[in-house]
């Protein structure tokens, strides 16, 4: 059935861009504005590949990369722009962070999940007034993948003394990611990883040729590809756990 669709749009769209190239190529008789106008039309279906695979290629041999100044250990750490979603009470993420050996999470929480389980029909993120939490672990429990383990409560003010800060930036189908981890005590940075991620776009006729799939998606799990896969868990590297909770 898509391609029922698709199959007349590549039919007529090099037949529009014929025929708009050549009425503009009539009225003003310049190579320039020709040229243009073609380029214009080619790059409408090609955008993501042409002008996204460009500035990921770019990027990951300028930007990516990561930079570790000094480790250390610690009960735990202090998030800003990860683990800052809460779902009925509970920061989303928590229990995976605590099964690494930390003793307590403290976490900037601006985002609220909801999804159908909660009984609303999409899955949402919805924007909320920035709330510091403060979680930690019960060892007693016997179930150790049990979520109820995870205590969390607000907090005025952080303690840990290791902050990370995870930011992401979206560009057309290109995204940025950079996690850094600061020394709050002695006010210096013990690392920085950075990486640029690409994700095949194809939605509505725009660019209609996703049927095409430029990139072999066998290859690109997900339909997307990092430069410095690290970047996800870079502040496990920096700071090691103390203890380890799982023994």
């Amino acid at each position: 059935m898509y391609y029922f669709f698709i199959l007349p749009a590549l039919v007529l769209y090099p037949l529009l861009t014929y025929k708009i190239t050549q009425e503009v190529w009539k009225r003003t008789k310049s190579k320039r504005l020709t040229i243009i106008t073609l380029a214009i039309f080619l790059l409408i279906p090609t955008w993501d590949v042409v002008i996204g695979y460009g500035i990921f290629l770019y990027k990951w041999a300028t930007w990516s990369g990561t930079k570790i100044y000094r480790t250390v250990e610690a009960e735990g750490m202090y998030y800003e722009g990860a683990y800052s979603i809460i779902s009925e009470g509970s920061v989303v993420s928590a229990e995976y962070y605590f099964r690494k050996g930390y003793n307590v999470l403290e976490t900037l929480v601006d985002k609220d999940w909801s999804g159908p389980r909660f009984g609303k029909e999409e899955t949402r993120r919805e924007k909320i007034k920035p709330i510091l939490y403060r979680c930690t672990y019960d060892k007693s429990k016997k179930n150790k993948h049990d979520a109820k383990r995870v205590k969390c409560q607000p907090v005025e003010k952080p303690i840990c003394r290791f902050k990370v800060t995870k930011h992401e930036e979206r560009i057309l189908n290109l995204t940025f990611f950079t996690n850094t981890v600061f020394d709050r005590q002695e006010r210096a940075f013990l690392g920085e990883a950075r990486a640029i991620s690409i994700k095949y776009l194809g939605f509505g006729p725009v660019p209609f040729f996703s049927w095409l799939e430029w990139p072999d998606r066998s290859y690109y799990e997900n339909w997307w590809i990092s430069s410095n896969p690290k970047v996800a868990e870079f502040e496990f590297e920096v700071v090691k756990p103390l203890g380890n909770l799982n023994k």
